[in-house]
């Protein structure tokens, strides 16, 4: 999102990820011009995007401490037709509908709820896509997006954890519950970086986005690679027909769900 100052047009919030933020552009660079024009106003450089014809890409000048320094941006068009969008809100919505029959069928199982909330996460992770245009809707999707990123790792942990206690009708330990304290970290660290600037409280704020994203890159191998092992002997050593299909379809339906997004 732009805002307009006195020193010109300025980035107010670039959100993580998109195509903007991937060509280097961060929160308090100056927009000089765009494909050679100058841009005199927010609303400008809002409307810039729509200018492209899809699939071209726009080259920014911006003026970052004084340092001029050119950023080619490609703008993500939403719903452009493209198959794997429509290839991923297949699968997206088919997560949905078994972690709801789930939760209305087997709400009994200790597994069931922490299972259809790993779907529902899913969902989030492959329906809430990015423009990069800014507003309420791509905000929300960002929001929606990392939710469903942060949640799915954990929810793999505890279901794979909890599954061995189940089958040996064991008792609840609450410990488990510690597994959500890093997701829940890291996404009250973005809501103070992003929405309420804590960003620009460091003297350097890119080196601030990039200890986040560094955190998220650490916990997520961690956490899946911690979840594989208990899931693989919970498969092999399960005599319950439910056990095992919850393993089979964490197992096959997460695969095809990320690896194309």
């Amino acid at each position: 999102e732009w805002v307009d100052s006195s020193r010109g047009v300025i980035a107010d919030t670039v959100i993580p990820r998109t195509s903007a933020w991937k060509a280097g552009l961060r929160p308090g660079d100056r927009l000089v011009s765009v494909d050679g024009a100058p841009v005199v106003s927010a609303l400008a450089a809002e409307d810039a995007p729509f200018r492209v014809p899809r699939g071209s890409g726009m080259l920014f000048v911006v003026d970052r401490n004084g340092e001029e320094s050119e950023l080619f941006v490609r703008p993500v068009w939403a719903g452009g037709g493209e198959a794997v969008y429509y290839y991923l809100a297949i699968v997206a919505l088919t997560f949905l509908v078994v972690g709801l029959v789930v939760w209305l069928r087997a709400s009994r199982a200790r597994a069931a709820l922490p299972f259809a909330l790993l779907c529902h996460a899913m969902f989030l992770l492959l329906v809430m896509k990015r423009t990069g245009q800014g507003g309420l809707i791509d905000w929300s999707a960002y929001w929606g997006d990392l939710a469903g990123f942060l949640l799915a790792p954990a929810l793999f942990l505890y279901i794979t954890w909890i599954l061995p206690e189940e089958e040996r009708r064991r008792g609840r330990s609450w410990g488990r519950v510690l597994l959500f304290l890093p997701p829940l970290l890291l996404f009250a660290w973005n809501l103070y970086l992003i929405p309420f600037k804590g960003v620009f409280r460091f003297a350097d704020p890119i080196v601030a986005i990039r200890f986040k994203d560094r955190l998220a890159e650490l916990y997520i191998p961690v956490y899946v690679v911690g979840g594989i092992v208990p899931a693989v002997r919970s498969y092999l050593s399960s005599e319950r027909l439910q056990t095992r299909w919850e393993v089979e379809w964490m197992a096959w339906g997460s695969p095809v769900g990320v690896l194309p997004a």
